[in-house]
């Protein structure tokens, strides 16, 4: 059988090894992985047994990250600028291609985190340089 695990390893679904769905066309999962590949093998049944099977590859969407990115430092480059650095997500927790990152920054704690100022940085780049800081 298989069993689809969340990236801290929690089991959310099991699937037996063989599936006896009765005479149905169409058969669901659900709660399987995110950004994953499942492969799968249909073969029809007689009373008599089991013919020749069809087999199929299909990816499961990509979906925002379920961990934030790790070992996040700041340093003080000049008395404007902090640059941060940081490691992505853990791999089993992406959920798909990491394609950047945001960094919302604010001296102002008061302020709510959607009223920060933000920094766009894209690709797989593991640091930035915020500037003009006051």
């Amino acid at each position: 059988g298989v069993e689809a695990r969340n990236c801290t390893g929690q089991i959310l679904h099991s699937i037996p090894a063989s599936v006896d769905t009765g005479p149905v066309l169409e058969w669901s999962l659900d709660r399987l992985l995110k950004a994953t590949k499942y492969n799968f093998s249909i073969a029809a049944t007689t009373e008599v047994g089991k013919g020749s099977s069809y087999s199929i590859s299909v990816w499961t969407s990509e979906d925002v990250p379920e961990e934030s990115p790790m070992e996040v430092t700041g340093e003080s480059t000049t008395s404007s600028s902090i640059t941060l650095s940081w490691e992505p997500p853990p791999a089993n927790c992406q959920n798909g291609e990491i394609t950047g990152y945001q960094i919302r920054f604010t001296n102002q704690p008061v302020l709510s985190p959607e009223e920060w100022s933000t920094q766009d940085v894209s690709g797989t780049a593991v640091d930035a340089t915020i500037e003009g800081l006051e």
